[in-house]
């Protein structure tokens, strides 16, 4: 088994044309846009099993690739011979489109329509078949088959994720872990609300507060803290206005619709299962919010849904939790084993 000495999350900047923003399909007009790299961390195991799922990590907003890096390490350790793979959004972490650099950025060469959820899912889709190709061996998804770990608002991005891997023959999500995930219904914020979730993330120190306060229960090391800090205050400006002015009052419950309607039989026989994880402590997608707009949404539409509750934890589960949140994972990759 692997030891967590020996393991390495490398890093690998990823071209890709960008999506029409509010299709996230290619268009004569998104060809003439600026593409756009994606960054992801990944741990490759040196004695991979072909036949095992590969995971895919996808962040809360303010998050990058390397919000997951513990969960990685510790991943490495209890499935070392499943591949993960860590993504960072355009505009966050060192994913960047090309003429957009900074969080400075003027707002209309970054316009939050580029990063509300179809353009994401699209990046995100665009990326798995391309990380598809090449041979097992060099291939990150040898096995063609993927387990999906969403945060917060990436559940919703992973709902149209799902519904473009339809047209993808060669790609099989075969579960999902959501973490304290946004719900797949709209959320429409007052104005005053929403202008004050945008400023959380105005300056190291407002964001550094943001973290201890509202998304973390947990005393965490000031250098997690800054490093998270650092993060959500470089996000480009579109990046951080796609979420809340677009992202949050999405409605993905027609796709989540189509899916368990695809899935049919596969759900009901609980070949498809989906695990939920919420933080006790969780001031943004409290315990009773989760259980009644996801869990309970998704049960009515004959998911399997294991739904867990972890005490004395906030929001960024995979920061304050890594073992607990790589156990789960572990549980639903042994379960995903053969599908």
């Amino acid at each position: 088994m692997a030891s967590e000495s020996n393991t390495k999350i490398l890093s690998r900047d990823i071209s890709l044309p960008s999506a029409h923003p509010s299709t996230g399909q290619e268009t004569k007009d998104s060809q003439q846009r600026q593409p756009t790299s994606l960054n992801i961390r990944y741990h490759k195991p040196s004695t991979p099993d072909f036949s095992a799922p590969t995971i895919l990590f996808l962040p809360f907003w303010g998050g990058s690739a390397s919000t997951f890096e513990a969960v990685q390490l510790e991943l490495s350790k209890r499935a070392p011979y499943h591949t993960s793979i860590a993504v960072s959004y355009p505009g966050t972490g060192s994913s960047r489109q090309e003429g957009i650099s900074l969080a400075t950025s003027p707002v209309d060469h970054d316009p939050p329509e580029d990063h509300d959820i179809p353009a994401l899912a699209a990046h995100v889709a665009a990326l798995l078949k391309d990380l598809g190709h090449g041979t097992d061996e060099l291939s990150l998804i040898p096995s063609r088959k993927i387990v999906i770990y969403a945060h917060s608002m990436s559940a919703k991005v992973t709902w149209e994720v799902l519904r473009t891997l339809k047209s993808f023959n060669t790609l099989t999500v075969t579960g999902l872990l959501l973490l304290a995930p946004a719900p797949p219904g709209p959320l429409v914020l007052p104005t005053e609300m929403r202008e004050q979730q945008l400023k959380a993330y105005d300056s190291l120190e407002s964001a550094t507060w943001t973290l201890k306060n509202m998304l973390t229960h947990k005393i965490l090391d000031d250098e997690v803290i800054g490093k998270l800090a650092r993060d959500c205050v470089g996000m480009n400006s579109g990046a951080k206005r796609g979420w809340i002015e677009l992202g949050m009052k999405r409605d993905c419950l027609a796709a989540v619709e189509e899916l368990a309607t695809q899935l049919g039989a596969q759900v009901k026989q609980k070949g498809f299962e989906v695990k939920v994880l919420a933080g006790q402590e969780d001031k943004v997608e409290t315990v009773e919010r989760v259980k009644n707009d996801t869990v309970d949404v998704l049960g009515r539409l004959g998911f399997a849904v294991n739904f867990t509750v972890l005490p004395g934890v906030g929001h960024l589960l995979p920061i304050e939790a890594p073992e607990e949140v790589a156990l789960a994972l572990q549980a639903l990759l042994s379960s995903s084993i053969g599908r």
